[in-house]
């Protein structure tokens, strides 16, 4: 993981199948949309968010007193969605230690079933997923929640 950090880091801007988070969503509408956005971009390999690391590629880490989420809340927020044909996005949550800082990299894994999208609209918080939209990314931008 910490070579893939480097890399990432190398390029020097956020990019189609990479994005960087200084810190955990504080609501999982935005994590959920931001791992739809990431799954259904066309690219031949696997899609990365890394937590822990500002818009200008500065190293932060988390916070102790900042939300984080496990793999297992990942997963299971999206196995309560109504997803098409049940086509779920494969995820993986690591936590690790890259130089001084402690960092979370989410890899939503390379899937030939695509696109994403949900068939029932998902709402919390005042924020909400439409159903039948198909999020994507453009260059270092996601597709808006509405």
């Amino acid at each position: 993981m910490n070579s893939i950090i480097n890399d990432l880091l190398s390029k020097g801007k956020e990019g189609l199948w990479w994005d960087f988070k200084q810190k955990f969503h504080n609501n999982i509408v935005a994590m959920v949309h931001d791992i739809l956005c990431m799954a259904n971009v066309i690219h031949n390999g696997n899609r990365y968010i890394a937590f822990g690391i500002s818009d200008s590629l500065e190293v932060v880490g988390l916070n102790e007193s900042d939300k984080k989420y496990t793999q297992a809340d990942i997963i299971t927020a999206l196995r309560r969605l109504r997803f098409s044909e049940d086509n779920i996005p494969n995820i993986q949550l690591d936590f690790l230690q890259f130089n001084e800082a402690k960092l979370a990299i989410l890899t939503i894994f390379n899937e030939p079933l695509k696109p994403y999208y949900l068939t029932k609209e998902y709402s919390y918080q005042g924020k909400s997923i439409r159903a039948g939209v198909v999020y994507s990314r453009t260059n270092d931008a996601n597709t808006p929640l509405d």
